[in-house]
């Protein structure tokens, strides 16, 4: 009588990632200089990582049409002891409506962001947009870069607008600080697969091509501007205009790293976040 093997049934990759793995991708480091929490996996180990992750996130996506940026904070070499020591890392807007989805990841690189990082799922796959073309993310130099893999660890359905991430040894490793957006967005601009017929203007300016216009707001002047009297709650009080101030405040520039620098002292924008979850 011939004998049947036994054979152990085949475990499918993790479809959902959670738990320690999940921290252990958001702890990777997202710059050079910047601690590794775990070697990255080689080979078949990272193309099945990779696609346990994908599968993860097109499981979690929204049904309906959802932005929002995160904002990642990573520890310097030698860790942290607190929020305080960690270093901004990259800021990641994010564009969603099931199946479909696109990620610009834009690190921080010579004292400012850099150009974006963009992945777009069409709800088959996952491609690397360019400005001459798109390809498959798997099979891309992107599949391994620590901070796409953070990116994308960060699943669409996490719960907390901020989340701490620990490592093996519990001490902090980052943290990652999600704002909602305006849905505001044209399907057919944020997922296509082509780079715009207008020179890549959509990857140009990023986020703001598609929903960040709620975050400029036209505000009043502090002085006045040319008039000899002004309303204020007190009444009408006379002013005397100095049009080299104005001239000098509006020659001001500020980038965008001091922006942020700004925003995280104040306790303003992402950095305002609830509690961590």
């Amino acid at each position: 009588m011939r004998r049947t093997p036994l054979r152990a049934p085949r475990i499918p990759p993790l479809v959902r990632l959670r738990g320690p793995l999940i921290a252990a991708m958001l702890a990777l480091p997202a710059a050079p200089g910047l601690p590794a929490a775990m070697p990255l996996p080689e080979g078949n180990a990272a193309a099945q990582t990779l696609d346990a992750t994908l599968a993860a996130r097109r499981a979690a996506l929204p049904k309906a049409r959802t932005a929002y940026q995160e904002t990642f904070l990573t520890a310097p070499p030698g860790g942290a002891r607190s929020e305080k020591e960690l270093r901004l890392a990259a800021k990641v807007a994010v564009f969603q409506q099931a199946p479909r989805e696109r990620l610009e990841i834009r690190p921080v690189s010579g004292g400012t962001f850099a150009e974006p990082v963009v992945v777009v799922g069409d709800g088959r796959g996952y491609f690397l947009v360019t400005k001459v073309g798109s390809s498959p993310l798997g099979g891309s130099a992107r599949a391994s870069d620590p901070l796409v893999l953070q990116a994308l660890a960060s699943m669409p359905d996490a719960a907390g607008r901020k989340r701490q991430v620990k490592g093996a040894d519990g001490g902090l490793q980052a943290v990652v600080l999600r704002e909602p957006r305006r849905a505001e967005f044209s399907g057919d601009a944020a997922f296509a697969l082509k780079p715009s017929r207008t020179g890549g203007g959509l990857l140009k300016k990023g986020l703001a091509s598609f929903g960040e216009s709620d975050d400029t707001a036209v505000t009043a002047s502090a002085g006045a501007r040319g008039a000899d009297e002004i309303e204020t709650p007190e009444g009408r009080v006379s002013v005397t205009p100095d049009s080299s101030a104005v001239v000098w405040l509006e020659s001001r520039e500020v980038g965008p790293l001091a922006y942020e620098d700004f925003l995280r002292e104040g306790g303003l924008g992402p950095y305002a976040a609830a509690e961590a979850r």
